[in-house]
């Protein structure tokens, strides 16, 4: 006899359809986030001359200098921090430190596109057999317009919005799976196929 949907069948198969429906929209609503999670908000710039304070207050966090400045150009210019000065607020002039490995990381979802070219951090100076760390206004000169961002703020926004995406993947999957489980259910089971075959073998 062929297997003929009952009235439970057809209502798990809306809810199947239905839940897998959200757990589509979900899955977006994550890709959405981890594509925020580029957004980067600038401290300073553009400009040739960026000024900007640095404080170390114990803590890695936004504001704290403890992470530094991140230091962008746009990505059609050099990839180098040769010719970009940093002057500390003793006045004191030295070299902008380059990236580690001389690579640059990019932000194409930005307006316009940069790459990191190096960074500033708080000059740790040795008087009296301690180290004392030189709080203030820092200025970093270069040939071409610069973009400066706070790096522990930059560090956790990105941090914070991969998590929360991975979340929010996790009960997107998660919804989309129990969809299935409902529809394999009003399919195998409420139409009566399961049975009619275990009879059927029997």
């Amino acid at each position: 006899m062929p297997c003929q949907c009952n009235t439970p069948a057809k209502a798990l198969t809306v809810v199947s359809v239905l839940t897998i429906v959200i757990g589509a929209i979900i899955s977006i609503v994550a890709q959405v986030n981890a594509s925020g999670a580029a957004d980067i908000e600038f401290v300073a710039g553009p400009g040739k001359t960026l000024s900007f304070q640095l404080e170390d207050t114990g803590e890695l966090e936004a504001g704290s200098g403890g992470c530094g400045m991140s230091i962008y150009v746009r990505v059609n210019d050099p990839c180098s921090a040769e010719d970009f000065y940093v002057t500390d607020p003793s006045g004191d002039v030295r070299d902008l430190s380059g990236n580690w490995g001389g690579s640059c990381s990019k932000l194409e979802n930005s307006d316009p596109p940069l790459q990191r070219i190096g960074s500033v951090h708080i000059n740790s100076n040795y008087e009296n057999t301690t180290f004392r760390d030189e709080e203030g206004l820092y200025t970093v000169t270069g040939p071409v317009d610069m973009w400066a961002v706070d790096g522990c703020k930059e560090l956790g926004e990105a941090v914070g919005g991969v998590f929360a995406a991975g979340v929010t993947w996790l009960i997107a999957i998660a919804i989309i799976i129990g969809g299935l489980i409902c529809a394999c259910v009003a399919c195998c089971c409420a139409c009566g196929c399961c049975g009619n075959q275990g009879k059927a073998q029997a």
